[in-house]
């Protein structure tokens, strides 16, 4: 996709917001820390690792919010054994390899129920290239903090 696309989507995305969210615009966002773990990686490595979300939604329904995160997640890392150069004796494990994924995103959300929430988010990347992951999923929980009080 080309940058020009994105950032007039981004753009269409944030007018259309605007004009949903009505008086709700004005609240403050609520605050979102989520940590986890990855995992469901494919190709190699692909063993999983931490996962974290920092987001800011803001509320344009009464049980929707949207807004933008920051996120990471470790995808693996591989594992091999360094050999002396000169006698060819084994010096022990060393990470070869290492993957991992990160990026901002945007976010869109209902609640259902109001309990603590475990959340799935999935990566998918269309854009296949050798040694890449093009899938990965993770299990977060998230705290949330918001600064009005519960509608």
């Amino acid at each position: 996709m080309r940058p020009g696309r994105v950032v007039v989507r981004g753009l269409a995305a944030l007018g259309l917001f605007a004009v949903c969210a009505g008086p709700a615009r004005a609240l403050p966002p609520e605050i979102v820390i989520g940590a986890g773990w990855s995992m469901a990686v494919n190709g190699d490595p692909g063993t999983g690792g931490a996962a974290a979300t920092v987001a800011a939604q803001w509320p344009f329904a009464s049980r929707w919010s949207f807004g933008g995160a920051i996120f990471a997640a470790d995808m693996g890392t591989a594992v091999n054994t360094l050999y002396d150069p000169n006698t060819g004796e084994p010096l022990g494990a060393v990470a070869t390899e290492h993957r991992m994924s990160y990026g901002l995103e945007w976010r869109a959300e209902t609640v259902v129920r109001e309990v603590e929430r475990l959340q799935w988010h999935q990566f998918v990347d269309t854009e296949a290239a050798p040694g890449r992951a093009t899938r990965c999923m993770t299990a977060q929980l998230e705290w949330r903090w918001r600064t009005i009080p519960k509608q």
